[in-house]
């Protein structure tokens, strides 16, 4: 696996560029998607891509996403055969919990089909941080990260081990940014990674737990009241 990542764009404006391009210089972005559109065609403006040191625990969480996948594939024709019985049990046993069935079911779609797994968690992360942005409200981060792993949770067992893969690779960018970029002191940056991640982990074990329920109305007591309902 490459060792390094892009860590920002750096917006860098030709000579004699017009007033819209110079006020772009030197502008860092995070990601290609806070990169603004040229001003103007025929822009002779460019990007420089920094790249950065992807740290060991960092390679060690996508390694171990990538095993999780890997192991699951090796499953699949094993699992494929219970489908059947599994159905046949809760269509002859009325007095199973729903729950149970569908959280079974959930699992063994999850290892049966783990690319599309992987594609749906990462859809509902970017999902949620999306309409974060978008609502723009003081405090709801917390329940935004409760959603995202609750939904990613009821994709079944493998989108709940992916989900905490990604979370912890969040928090640890986050608190680089934290530092380096917000100026938190050490301490304040813990306490808000360890908020975030009592947020993950809730939102997953409440995803596990009720794998049909809607996973905003299981986190509700997460959202800041001036929180606008188009936004749940």
């Amino acid at each position: 696996m490459d060792d390094k990542i892009i860590e920002k764009y750096v917006w860098d404006s030709s000579d004699n560029a017009c007033n819209a391009c110079s006020q772009l210089d030197e502008k860092e972005f995070k990601t290609i998607g806070e990169i603004p559109d040229k001003p103007h065609p025929n822009c002779k403006c460019t990007l420089k891509e920094v790249e950065g040191e992807l740290c060991d625990y960092c390679i060690d969480c996508l390694d171990k996403m990538e095993e999780m996948i890997g192991d699951s594939e090796s499953l699949k024709f094993e699992v494929e055969i219970e489908i059947s019985d599994i159905e046949r049990i809760e269509s002859e046993y009325t007095g199973i919990d729903s729950d149970d069935i569908q959280r079974i079911l959930m699992d063994i779609g999850s290892l049966i089909n783990p690319l599309g797994t992987l594609v749906n968690v990462i859809f509902d992360f970017y999902s949620n941080w999306s309409t974060m942005k978008e609502a723009d409200t003081k405090g709801a981060d917390k329940y935004y990260h409760a959603k995202a792993n609750c939904e990613a949770a009821q994709s079944g067992i493998l989108g709940s081990q992916i989900a905490e893969g990604l979370s912890n690779f969040r928090e640890y960018t986050d608190n680089y940014r934290n530092i380096h970029e917000k100026k938190y002191t050490l301490e304040a940056s813990l306490k808000d990674i360890e908020e975030d991640q009592e947020a993950n982990r809730e939102g997953r074990e409440l995803g596990r737990k009720y794998p049909t329920q809607s996973c905003g109305d299981l986190v509700k007591h997460r959202r800041p009241d001036k929180l606008k309902e188009k936004h749940w």
